[in-house]
């Protein structure tokens, strides 16, 4: 696995200058990097969900730069093509929506909704690899948007481009991933 250098990511918004200031939740990339594969092996111990299917495997990742980015490897599934053999289109933006929701519960430490996907699909995808790269773009108190392609691992071309927004779910905050019940735990903000 690939990490830029260790440090903490600061956001910094002024709504009258347009700057952002707020402090991400993990301080390095090895922690940054922990977080997401917790959160990629709870949901890889859940075989009947559709986040366990892709069993997506983290090889780089960085919180300190100043758009900080997520990086996936894939191998297609035969269920996860369609009829002409190559990977669906519904499992290439479940890519790009799961692996961005990943990467912006990690960097912040609030579980996250997706609001809005836009996938553009430039190519087919035959591969039996492919590499996703994320970058979170906004990072504010409430919304996280990010910019993503898919590439073929075998040729590096790019095969689907994504914008994807999320935005925090008020009220709660991701104190402990897991549980012994295997279930997320939500705690109410402290005033």
């Amino acid at each position: 696995m690939r990490f830029d250098d260790p440090g903490s990511f600061t956001v910094k918004e002024d709504l009258i200058t347009g700057e952002r200031e707020r402090k991400m939740t993990v301080q390095n990339d090895r922690e940054f990097a922990e977080k997401i594969q917790k959160i990629i092996d709870f949901n890889n111990a859940h075989p009947a969900r559709m986040n366990a299917s892709l069993d997506l495997k983290l090889t780089g990742c960085s919180c300190k730069t100043e758009q900080p980015y997520v990086e996936y490897e894939y191998t297609v599934k035969e269920q996860h093509t369609n009829p002409y053999g190559e990977l669906h289109g519904a499992i290439i933006t479940a890519l790009h929506d799961t692996g961005t929701g990943i990467g912006a519960v990690a960097l912040t430490g609030t579980p996250v909704t997706t609001t809005e996907i836009t996938v553009s699909y430039l190519r087919p995808v035959f591969a039996k690899k492919v590499r996703e790269r994320l970058e979170y773009t906004i990072v504010g108190n409430r919304m996280i948007r990010s910019i993503g392609k898919l590439y073929d691992a075998e040729t590096g071309k790019l095969c689907s481009t994504a914008m994807t927004s999320f935005v925090k779910l008020s009220g709660v905050q991701v104190e402990d991933v897991f549980e012994k019940n295997d279930k997320f735990v939500f705690n109410k903000k402290k005033d």
